[in-house]
């Protein structure tokens, strides 16, 4: 540990170890002290700031919180803003992090450079304004320098048979995101089934999401280990409402790794339907009582939530925030399930690829029975 990872916090897995003693998540509530006290109206900057990775889907969910506490309609043009922020996400960690967890691989320096080359063509990182033609852009950029074929065909036969046609393509098609996936499919972890925990979804109905919601209000740390209906939930590209029902499906860590690259190229297709384009993440706001109001927002490593109260003078009183990581790394979660069976020896290159599947914002440390092995 060092001075950076006390503020932001890390991970620490312990594989080979029963739950729930291989992982603990040190990350601190700092949004709710740092929150406490600040003019609303300066809340969404400092959210932005703190959780700087994803810093535009925090600006969002506190902003909506706030208009829900103030009884208002937010003007906020919010689903092509998460959009944009979830698609830049989704290339960003395709194009750094996957070739990075392929190191042990001979081509890795081959896949590495070419994804870098890739990351600079896309046009969703251009500096002006994104506009409608630069989705067109950006689906003409995938087609040529990651699918090799037309996104819409990639998108039908996924939708088809996932793991069939993730398999068949990863193993066929030239470029360097197919050779990266076919690599992390013969990773240790990356295709034992993973223990079904509750895809995390309180969303989908309101009335139960309000009740939900009032309760984790009324327990302080609950953000630090929440659970949803009893138990730990997971969440992700591949927890959406607008998604297929995860019931039809056997999870893998390398399934994910697919659900994230299907819900990029469902980004940048024409908004057509709820499962298209701007549409395809569900958000929302509502006020729960006097001052006090709740937001939520699909955003790239899953369901992100806000609950703020403010005092009579517009101040932030009580604020909570529930991000991925909490759901996804819970000491009793999806990942501490995943990681019992492995060998106690496992380092951190070879966990690489699982914590790629899940991705935290924060960096990781493998404890295994002779060393402290880090991995940021």
């Amino acid at each position: 540990m060092n001075s950076i990872t006390d503020l932001t916090g890390c991970l620490y897995l312990r594989p080979g170890f029963p739950v729930p003693h291989n992982l603990r998540n040190t990350r601190q509530d700092w949004a709710s002290r740092l929150g406490q006290g600040q003019d609303s109206q300066h809340l969404p900057t400092t959210m932005a700031s703190l959780f700087n990775l994803c810093g535009q889907a925090h600006r969002i969910c506190s902003h909506l919180a706030v208009e829900a506490a103030r009884g208002l309609e937010s003007a906020l043009q919010v689903s092509g803003a998460i959009q944009l922020e979830t698609a830049r996400e989704h290339v960003r960690r395709m194009g750094l992090d996957w070739p990075r967890a392929a190191a042990r691989s001979e081509d890795h320096s081959v896949w590495a450079a070419q994804a870098t080359l890739s990351l600079k063509k896309c046009p969703l990182f251009k500096t002006s304004p994104v506009e409608a033609s630069d989705w067109h852009a950006t689906r003409l950029w995938l087609e040529a320098s990651l699918l090799q074929m037309p996104a819409s065909e990639w998108l039908a036969a996924w939708q088809e048979d996932p793991l069939f046609w993730l398999q068949s393509w990863s193993r066929s098609a030239g470029a360097w995101l197919p050779h990266v996936l076919a690599q992390a499919q013969s990773a240790p972890a990356m295709n034992r089934a993973l223990s079904f925990k509750k895809a995390l979804c309180p969303h989908a109905d309101r009335v139960t999401l309000r009740e939900w919601a009032l309760t984790w209000f009324e327990q302080p740390r609950f953000g630090l280990q929440p659970h949803w209906q009893g138990a730990s939930a997971h969440t992700g590209s591949w927890t959406r409402l607008h998604a297929r029902p995860l019931s039809e499906l056997t999870l893998t860590p390398w399934l994910l790794l697919g659900f994230r690259l299907a819900e990029l190229i469902r980004l940048c297709l024409p908004d057509v339907t709820a499962k298209q384009g701007a549409s395809c993440l569900s958000w929302g706001s509502m006020p729960l009582g006097k001052r006090q109001g709740l937001a939520w927002v699909e955003m790239a490593r899953g369901l992100l939530m806000y609950q703020v109260r403010l005092d009579i003078n517009g101040r932030v009183e009580m604020l909570q925030v529930l991000a991925p990581t909490e759901w996804n790394f819970h000491p009793e979660g999806v990942v501490a399930t995943a990681l019992a069976p492995l060998p106690p020896d496992m380092d951190a290159p070879s966990l690489a690829w699982l914590m790629a599947a899940f991705d935290p914002c924060v960096p990781f440390f493998v404890q295994t029975p002779e060393k402290e092995t880090c991995h940021a």
